[in-house]
Parts: C-alpha cells; sequence; structure tokens
C-alpha cells in the first residue's frame, strides 16, 4: 500500500496547528454563528438563500478540516482529545443535516423528515471556539475540576443550616408570635373580644419566625 511521506504529514500538521489557519477556523466558526443567528422561520427567501449557501460552504470547510486533522494526527492520536471528538461530532451532525436539507423531498417518508430535528443540533456550534482557544479550556476545566469541592461545601453549609435550624424549632419554636392583646402573653388565652379596643384577640406570628425546619433555616 503506498504510504505518503512524514515530511508531507508534519506539514499538514503545522499548518493545521498554526496560527494563521487557526484564525481562519475561528473566523469560520463567527460566520456559522451569525448564520444561526440570522435564521429564523419568516426569513425572506433570498436571505434564507444566501443563508443556506453560507451554512453549506462553512459545513464543508469544516469537513476539510476535520479530514486534514485525523490525516495529520493520524486516527488514533485525533479521537484521544475530546475536544477533537466534540469537533468530530459536529462535522457528523453538519453532514446529516446538509444531506437532509438537499437529499430530501416532498415525495420522502415522514419518518425520515423528522430527523431534521439533528438541526437543533446546530447550536452546538459555538462550542468549537472552546476546543480552538486555549485560554477557554483553561477555565471550563478550572469550573470541571471545582464543581466536587463546591459540592461538598454547599453539603458542610446545608449540613449546619439543618443542626442550628434544628435547634431553633425545639428551643424558640412558637415563642416569637404574639397576641394583638399586649396583656396576654399565652396563645391558649388569646381568644375572644378585647374589652378596651372591642376588637378580637388574634394570634400573630412575626415576620421571622420558627415554626418548622424551613423556616428556622
Amino acid at each position: 500500500n503506498f504510504q505518503p511521506p512524514s515530511k508531507f504529514r508534519e506539514s499538514m500538521k503545522n499548518v493545521v496547528e498554526g496560527r494563521v489557519f487557526g484564525a481562519v477556523v475561528m473566523l469560520a466558526i463567527a460566520g456559522s454563528s451569525a448564520a444561526l443567528a440570522m435564521s429564523r422561520p419568516s426569513i425572506p427567501p433570498d436571505q434564507r438563500e444566501a443563508i443556506g449557501w453560507l451554512n453549506l460552504g462553512i459545513n464543508v470547510f469544516f469537513l476539510i478540516e476535520c479530514m486534514v486533522k485525523i490525516y495529520s494526527l493520524r486516527w488514533k492520536h485525533y479521537v484521544a482529545s475530546p475536544w477533537n471528538r466534540l469537533d468530530f461530532f459536529l462535522v457528523l451532525v453538519a453532514v446529516v443535516d446538509v444531506s437532509l436539507e438537499y437529499g430530501t423531498s416532498s415525495t420522502v417518508s415522514s419518518t425520515v423528515r423528522i430527523l431534521r430535528i439533528l438541526r437543533i443540533l446546530r447550536a452546538l456550534r459555538p462550542l468549537r471556539v472552546i476546543s480552538r482557544s486555549k485560554g477557554l479550556r483553561i477555565v471550563l476545566g478550572t469550573i470541571s475540576r471545582a464543581i466536587v469541592p463546591v459540592l461538598n461545601t454547599v453539603t458542610i453549609a446545608l449540613c449546619t443550616f439543618f443542626v442550628f435550624g434544628v435547634m431553633a424549632v425545639q428551643l424558640i419554636g412558637d415563642s416569637t408570635s404574639y397576641c394583638s392583646d399586649p396583656f396576654i402573653q399565652e396563645r391558649q388565652a388569646c381568644a375572644g373580644f378585647d374589652e378596651e379596643s372591642g376588637r378580637m384577640r388574634v394570634w400573630t406570628a412575626r415576620a421571622i419566625s420558627y415554626y418548622w425546619i424551613g423556616d428556622a433555616t
């Protein structure tokens, strides 16, 4: 079998990993995101056609980029990166989307036409920015690594709130409530009418109460 020279593979790898090629990819991502933002049900036919051609061109570019990266990095090293797997998945979605766009018609069964729901996955295209930006990858990695420690901290805080909430309910409970008659301190006695004002006595809870664990926490 014919094997391409290793120098050519290395040169292709240098091109893919170069800044110029990265800038072109970022520009294509921006164009794809702009096309997604302009797409809407009530779009005029001329704009719909222009967006369709723009989308087709960008998808072809991403397909070529994917093929070149697989060729230069080899498949085993290419799929070793989770960001490359994300790019490959988005390229597959784009290929299926374009195939359904230009390969189906009104005579195709409805079961095939339902596959156009895959277009919803177009919204994932801006995630390619993360795969091309080292700074964004660092931020995302830091956030993902901080999830477990943050959850542990939240768990400790919830346990602390629960303990003090139970203590507040048991120790304070209904003692913060009061009767509308200032001369009555007990809830059982807060009944009937106030002799001075002629109004019915009402047992009222304050804004801050500890009737149950939900109020205490």
